[in-house]
């Protein structure tokens, strides 16, 4: 359906998380997350405390219902007693902290004369200490925008934060994380909510990832630049999901949540048209009903003490089928709160029992409860514990569905692009200072002395490579985007003698066609081979036809230098002299053979050891003279 993002009162700003690769913010181990010797594991079982407003937080709350428990694995060098909460921070490091500022300076953002490092509560044990440390270094004014095809978006705030762990699985009730993602520093951009459309959304979360890839610091690749997408509908509630990745299905996952709002809102309208204005459920013990059953799925869980406990939604029929939005129905949607506390789900009357072998149960469910023609049944069996918390989860939630849309934090789907419930919206009860670290004083001058450190955006960059270097627009875009653009600026300033163009075209499709076509493993080409390379094309020794076979070879016999493999492998430039006694020779073979003939076996023979124009001025100045 087409949404009309305007009248449905839409509301969304982002949260851009950027990780830098400039090792850890309070220590000094490496961020590279190599992950190859892991050298110890911890275990923890964090609690909730309360902030410094007295309350505790509502996320942390939660947490510590599910009861989970946590096993850290550290990596030589990715992990140190810093991260295992075992030794005190050290001191903010120095680069991050610079390219933070130097961020906050590009967008125009006030930074304050001190700033103080905060302890952000958090309970999902992604942090083996129970808390991140985040500090606020720039706070957004009527000049911090980005400036859009839809209007300015103003930036809220920015801060410098570490990183959480990297969960590795999970098993019951345990969740393993790894410690080498913990603590890289991560800055974060908050947005006003001036976002228009999902379209929107799109083109500012790529503007804003544009200017921070400008810096040299930041880290390339999946998973290091992640968005918050805040989103409401009718000035209602906020939900919030966080860590999307991928930045060119954005747009699919806002418009996914936003009819997942929009289904929400129509079916409190619906269950009000209906009379609906109370729910009045309750969880009751049916366990007995299944003692006998034939259905597997439960007898095996009953046989492991498991109880079941049902519940009847009135006037529910038929809704957990429906869609909430594309490939998501109300039913996953309502068996995700059940799964937060440890249930493998749900079962329920919308569903087909026959595939559980549960009619018959169902059946004196319906007279057990007196359910009407109107209603859902659905049950939960599980362990005690886990299957009372788990249907309170989903009764809490059906009894929110007569007020709409609730305030939570959501994950995202990447394959469905679509959300699922997390935990409540976190507060400002979980902040409180962090009393390890010491203030951050801003000298007087520091900000002007390191301004000189400010890199060229990547728009200036491909704008200056269509006006300087002359290459065209899409070469020019795709080469500053690219993770060889340093390398490319290394070779085009120092080998001005050699086209920019065949520069760009060796980055972007040389060597893709060599890995995709060819299987090519071009990793193994480091930065000294392709100055090696290039120096050779700067002097007349390689020419640009030649350079695939070339780091063919390189990467066959890495051992060998740039002028060995040339020599060895004939892939030196033919003069012209040589050029046209090969062509004599071919002709001598081939005779009375059309000139177009000669010109193409003339062009594989000489395998782009002499110019290509050339060939075909040579083939016809010979032939001219037989």
């Amino acid at each position: 359906m087409d949404i009309d993002y305007k009248a449905i009162g839409f509301k969304c700003g982002l949260e851009i998380h950027q990780a830098l690769d400039t090792g850890k913010l309070f220590c000094s181990c490496s961020s590279a997350l190599n992950e190859k010797i892991e050298f110890t594991e911890i275990k923890r079982h964090l609690r909730p405390v309360a902030g410094e407003t007295g309350t505790v937080d509502a996320s942390a709350l939660f947490e510590s219902l599910r009861k989970r428990n946590f096993i850290y694995h550290a990596y030589k060098d990715e992990a140190c007693l810093v991260d295992m909460d075992a030794e005190p921070p050290h001191d903010i490091n120095e680069k991050a902290k610079k390219t933070a500022l130097l961020f906050a300076m590009l967008l125009n953002m006030d930074i304050p004369d001190v700033i103080h490092v905060m302890r952000k509560t958090v309970t999902d044990g992604s942090a083996t200490s129970g808390f991140q440390r985040t500090a606020l270094v720039a706070t957004g004014n009527e000049t911090s925008y980005i400036d859009t095809t839809q209007g300015k978006v103003y930036l809220e705030n920015m801060s410098l934060e570490e990183d959480a762990s990297k969960i590795m699985g999970k098993e019951g009730n345990k969740t393993h994380y790894s410690l080498s993602r913990l603590g890289i520093p991560l800055i974060e951009l908050g947005t006003a909510p001036d976002i228009k459309d999902a379209d929107h959304v799109k083109e500012t979360a790529a503007m804003i990832g544009s200017l921070l890839r400008s810096f040299p610091e930041t880290k390339r690749g999946i998973g290091t630049i992640r968005q918050d997408i805040n989103i409401s509908v009718f000035d209602g509630a906020r939900t919030e999901i966080k860590g999307w990745q991928d930045l060119s299905r954005i747009k699919l996952i806002t418009e996914n949540e936003v009819k997942r709002h929009l289904f929400l809102l129509g079916l409190k309208t619906e269950l009000e048209s209906k009379g609906i204005k109370k729910l009045d459920i309750k969880p009751v013990d049916v366990t007995d009903i299944f003692v006998h059953t034939k259905s597997r799925v439960i007898s095996d869980l009953i046989r492991q003490n498991a109880i079941v406990l049902a519940t009847v939604l009135p006037g529910f029929k038929g809704i957990l089928q429906r869609e909430v939005c594309p490939k998501k129905t109300f039913g996953r949607e309502l068996a995700e709160y059940a799964k937060s506390f440890g249930s493998n789900g749900m079962i329920h009357t919308d569903e087909d029992l026959s595939k559980y072998n549960l009619a018959h149960e169902f059946n004196l469910l319906k007279k057990l409860l007196n359910a009407q023609p109107d209603d859902l049944i659905l049950i939960i069996a599980e362990t005690k514990t886990i299957a009372e918390q788990s249907i309170d989860a989903v009764i809490m939630r059906t009894k929110y569905v007569l007020k709409g849309v609730p305030e939570e934090t959501r994950i995202p789907n990447h394959v469905t692009a679509t959300s699922s419930y997390a935990r409540p919206l976190s507060g400002a009860h979980r902040m409180y200072p962090e009393t390890d670290v010491k203030t951050i004083c801003i000298a007087p001058g520091y900000l002007d002395r390191i301004r000189k450190d400010m890199p060229e955006t990547l728009e200036s960059k491909r704008s200056r490579f269509e006006k300087e270097l002359k290459l065209n627009a899409e070469l020019a875009s795709t080469i500053t985007i690219s993770h060889y653009l340093s390398t490319f600026e290394t070779l085009t300033k120092k080998y001005k003698n050699v086209d920019a163009k065949d520069i760009a075209n060796f980055f972007i499709n040389t060597l893709s066609d060599l890995k995709k076509r060819e299987s090519i493993d071009i990793s193994r080409l480091s930065e000294t081979d392709y100055e090696d390379m290039f120096a050779q094309v700067s002097d007349g020794r390689l020419l640009k036809d030649t350079i695939s076979q070339f780091v063919k070879i390189k990467i066959k016999h890495p051992e060998l230098f740039a002028d060995e493999i040339i020599t060895n492998y004939n892939l030196a430039p033919l003069t012209e002299s040589e050029a046209k006694n090969i062509i004599d020779a071919i002709i001598a073979e081939n005779p009375n053979t059309p000139i177009g003939a000669v010109i193409g076996m003339s062009m594989s023979k000489l395998k782009g050891r002499f110019d290509g124009k050339k060939i075909a001025i040579l083939v016809g100045n010979i032939l001219s003279r037989k």
